[in-house]
């Protein structure tokens, strides 16, 4: 099957397999950049989520892999708890990774 036989799709899929495509991303995503990319993943709105967080802690990207929400004291995570709780009910949670103490 060659191009010129009237096979459109087979000589440009003939092509494509062949050809190098960079897919380097220049910079880590920020959190709330990663949680927008979530938007069909999870059953939550997703700028309500982030609208939620925002004024209990940070979203942040840990090591390039981990969603973690920042926070300066025990009583945002505690705050923030509750804001999610009432906004989402069991959808969205948070789980300390670490005492507040030892950050």
């Amino acid at each position: 099957m060659g191009c010129h036989d009237g096979s459109f799709f087979g000589c440009h899929f003939q092509k494509a397999k062949r050809r190098d495509v960079e897919l380097t991303i220049e910079r880590a995503f920020t959190g709330e950049e990663l949680v927008r990319r979530m938007k069909g993943w999870v059953t939550a709105d997703v700028q309500q989520v982030i609208e939620t967080i925002k004024p209990h802690g940070y979203l942040k990207v840990l090591d390039e892999q981990d969603l973690v929400v920042e926070m300066e004291s025990e009583g945002d995570f505690e705050h923030l708890k509750e804001a999610l709780v009432d906004q989402f009910g069991d959808q969205v949670f948070l789980e300390r990774l670490a005492p507040l103490s030892t950050m």
